[in-house]
């Protein structure tokens, strides 16, 4: 049997509620506050094995606690924000406060399946590997804001001065990100598996270092995805919105989940529809079928990634010919 305890995370505290005396307490979001909490758990209950620690990954700023976790062995469950979310809603909760959601959190245990209970696993490269993407989406967002002031600023007639800055601040950070693929690829190399993974994913052509090193990072992140929840965690799962014969919307995608992956990857897809003649033959047999242009990009990204995802999964090389024999399948995901 569990004692499930909620933990709502917010970048330097974590408020948790403990349901033993229906209280909320707060702590730092740090090593040494969790050690000291942990001490007063094993005083509280006899098994701390029994415990599952229920949180959301708010950011970057839930790593301390998972680390933390496996580190001593805690078992947890990690929430879905939407999920949690429309769980609130359900609830009737008007108010938005640390100790409110950390209660919300605690109280859906009672919809938790037993099988996504785990004890997390760190392994070390693959943390390093979520630093570097991370810092890499850190830098495209400042790379994005200076282009788009650069625009701003040709408008307005900016001084030389202004104008060339710019310029410098976006060819310092393309070259930061650079030397930060190369750093991935580098820590890839000295992992045998991964290597092969990055090479299964990366023989598909058109897919460059960037995306390669994107989509290994995320089959890492959610080894038992299945092709829809991969879908679904790039925001590419349809959307249908249809009731009785007055309201037929049409479908769109849901754009739900890594928004920083999926605008990178759907970037690189001009150049994979380019060069990949097999990706090119799909995306022009969708214009023909008078599909809009972005809709047929989405869906060929679509293609491109659960095409990434199986060979990665079975650990195999993209084969033009398998591709050609799956492409009634392919049209079933349009449909979708």
């Amino acid at each position: 049997m569990y004692n499930f305890i909620g933990i709502d995370v917010s970048k330097s505290t974590l408020q948790i509620y403990a349901p033993k005396d229906k209280s909320s307490i707060e702590i730092g979001n740090d090593k040494k506050s969790l050690g000291k909490f942990y001490k007063e758990l094993k005083k509280s209950y006899e098994n701390v094995n029994s415990l599952v620690f229920i949180y959301e990954p708010t950011a970057n700023y839930g790593v301390t606690l998972t680390k933390f976790c496996a580190e001593k062995s805690i078992h947890t469950y990690v929430v879905n924000p939407y999920l949690s979310s429309s769980f609130a809603k359900s609830l009737g909760n008007r108010n938005k406060t640390d100790i409110s959601d950390a209660q919300m959190l605690f109280d859906m245990h009672k919809l938790i399946p037993q099988e996504k209970i785990a004890i997390p696993v760190i392994n070390p490269t693959v943390e390093l590997l979520r630093e570097l993407v991370s810092y890499y989406r850190f830098l495209q967002k400042q790379k994005v804001a200076f282009k788009n002031h650069y625009e701003a600023a040709v408008a307005n007639g900016s001084s030389r001065y202004i104008l060339g800055d710019i310029k410098k601040n976006i060819t310092r950070i393309q070259k930061q990100q650079q030397e930060l693929i190369i750093k991935a690829k580098s820590l890839i190399g000295k992992d045998t598996s991964l290597q092969e993974s990055f090479d299964c994913i990366t023989s598909i052509k058109g897919v460059g270092d960037l995306v390669g090193i994107l989509l290994l990072h995320l089959f890492l992140n959610y080894p038992n995805a299945n092709r829809q929840q991969i879908t679904a965690l790039l925001g590419l799962d349809p959307i249908v919105v249809e009731s009785g014969t007055s309201v037929k919307k049409r479908t769109r995608i849901s754009k739900r989940g890594l928004k920083m992956y999926r605008g990178l990857i759907f970037y690189s897809i001009l150049s994979t529809v380019r060069f990949n003649e097999e990706l090119k033959s799909y995306y022009e047999h969708l214009k023909d079928r008078k599909k809009h242009t972005t809709t047929a990009q989405i869906a060929v990204m679509r293609k491109l990634i659960l095409l990434a995802h199986s060979l990665y999964k079975n650990k195999t090389c993209y084969n033009p010919e398998q591709f050609k024999n799956n492409r009634k399948e392919s049209q079933k995901d349009v449909a979708a």
